[in-house]
């Protein structure tokens, strides 16, 4: 994959970045993303639309985990696709985000969206460091396609056989949200035999740019022949965390 995007200052640079639309960047070669990476077309279409960008230099860094922190901007993007965003100046609506932080425009935004919660109803924390798993993946792009107040059919509604065998329902917190992303076709899960879908999973930035350029499909209508994804349907998962009932997305009414 020779052709690729880029905003001029990377998330990691940690500068707020306005979305100008497609052909806003300048064009980039990704050395670290040949072009027959399981993910090279999403990476190709996400990057090219200035949804997410390198990680410095030539380099994107597919298997580079994703923290909510820096996840906060490209949802944000997905969101505004068609108009543009340029999110407000942070007020401070996070106790553990200050006004001066890093990203926090953004994050702030995407809780003006109704993107996120947050990660503790007690207190407004939304946890910036904390890696994002496969299961928050799955309600953040699924309230991107339905809404702020979308809550998916419950897990029971589905027969035994259609579920992931790693998502016990109903008792993982997420288990509605993963069910419907699978039934969606948003994701492929994590195996194929038994059917899996790793909800512990780190996300990393091959599979962001994966889930984004579905999200782009379903929603806009673009992106759909780059989101198919690998062959095999099921994507490369990161390393396996703590999912602990404390500092994962906040769900429910």
């Amino acid at each position: 994959m020779l052709k690729r995007h880029q905003f001029a200052v990377t998330t990691v640079a940690c500068v707020s970045m306005l979305l100008l639309g497609v052909g806003s960047a300048a064009s980039v070669t990704f050395d670290d993303v040949p072009s027959d990476h399981w993910a090279a077309g999403a990476i190709d279409a996400v990057t090219d639309a200035g949804i997410m960008n390198g990680c410095g230099g030539s380099f994107f860094c597919p298997y580079g985990l994703v923290t909510r922190r820096e996840v906060a901007a490209w949802l944000v993007r997905v969101d505004h696709y068609q108009g543009g965003v340029v999110p407000p100046d942070p007020v401070g609506i996070f106790e553990d985000v200050p006004q001066g932080a890093c990203q926090a425009s953004w994050i702030e935004e995407l809780w003006n969206d109704g993107t996120t919660r947050g990660c503790n109803q007690a207190t407004p924390l939304y946890c910036p460091e904390k890696i994002v798993t496969r299961a928050e993946i799955a309600v953040f792009i699924l309230r991107l396609i339905h809404g702020s107040g979308y809550i998916p059919p419950l897990c029971t509604s589905r027969a035994p056989e259609e579920r992931y065998v790693d998502v016990p329902c109903p008792n993982y917190w997420a288990a509605d949200w993963i069910e419907e992303v699978h039934a969606e076709g948003l994701s492929g899960g994590c195996l194929k035999n038994p059917p899996e879908y790793c909800p512990t999973g780190a996300v990393n930035r091959a599979q962001a740019a994966l889930f984004l350029a579905r999200v782009m499909c379903k929603r806009y209508g673009v992106m759909c022949a780059q989101a198919n994804g690998p062959s095999g349907g099921a994507e490369v998962v990161g390393a396996t965390l703590d999912d602990g009932d404390e500092g994962h997305e906040v769900v429910g009414q």
